[in-house]
């Protein structure tokens, strides 16, 4: 089952869809971002390179802090790329109430074993598989003890000069590195039933289901979609997963089929 996370740490929206209530309507983690080292200079101009803008967030310690005494599911905390800075950042996530945190930019297996040998056992790690070298160390990086590998499809793009950030969907990279990990995997982005565009989102979804993906971060533009309505909109993403799992093969088949046509039919492709 693909369980939609929050990427955010926005207290109103925390508590809309990570509180107290039902828990059909909750989201099953949130995620603190920390992560900008080097990310504007990454990420630069990407609306004329692949059709989307970058986003950097602001978060701290505080905010962390905040989210993670407020919030009734796991809490977990992207850092920094891997520096030999970072296990002071990993301590203050661990003392902030991160349950686990994830390693942006992985590269190889090294900076995941420093991170692990740093967290010792404390958090889980888990990791963002967007470069051209993590695709490639994907099998050594399946066989390390982290908690989850994310595909970042954005950063993905950018350095493979990719016309879509889509590319490794169709191409079959993300199904080839999906092969390497047991542990919860995910990629793209959810939002409510109807939403996406120019690519549906239950598309999309549909091949996270494909694929046996546990997770995926909820899209910048779920608040929107879902007018406004947060906890309804988390409850129809979850109708429309449960509804993709119980799907016939020759809709699965259909699906993907479909999703392939509607990316080689888009010159430029947007989450």
């Amino acid at each position: 089952m693909v369980e939609p996370y929050l990427f955010s740490s926005d207290r109103r929206l925390v508590a809309a869809v990570a509180g107290d209530g039902p828990p059909d309507s909750r989201v099953a983690a949130v995620v603190v971002d920390w992560e900008r080292r080097g990310k504007s200079t990454r990420q630069a101009n990407a609306v004329d390179r692949i059709g989307i803008d970058t986003q950097i967030n602001t978060d701290g310690p505080d905010d962390l802090a905040a989210v993670a005494s407020m919030s009734a599911v796991p809490v977990l905390c992207r850092l920094n790329p891997w520096t030999q800075s970072s296990p002071a950042e990993l301590e203050v996530a661990i003392s902030s109430g991160a349950s686990e945190v994830i390693l942006p930019m992985v590269g190889g297996t090294d900076e995941v074993i420093a991170a692990l040998d740093a967290a010792r056992g404390r958090v889980g790690v888990g990791i963002m598989v967007e470069t051209v070298d993590a695709t490639h160390a994907a099998p050594g990086l399946g066989k390390l003890p982290i908690t989850r590998a994310y595909v970042g499809l954005m950063d993905l793009a950018l350095e493979r000069r990719s016309r879509s950030i889509f590319d490794a969907i169709s191409d079959g990279t993300v199904e080839r590195v999906r092969e390497s990990f047991d542990m919860p995997f995910g990629f793209g982005g959810l939002t409510v039933p109807g939403g996406g565009s120019p690519v549906p989102v239950r598309l999309l979804a549909a091949e996270m289901v494909r694929l046996g993906c546990s997770f995926s971060f909820l899209r910048r533009s779920f608040i929107g979609d879902s007018g406004h309505a947060p906890a309804a909109g988390v409850q129809a993403i979850r109708k429309m997963v449960t509804e993709l799992d119980e799907r016939a093969m020759t809709s699965i088949e259909s699906d993907r089929r479909r999703l392939i046509e509607l990316f080689g039919s888009q010159s430029t492709v947007t989450s």
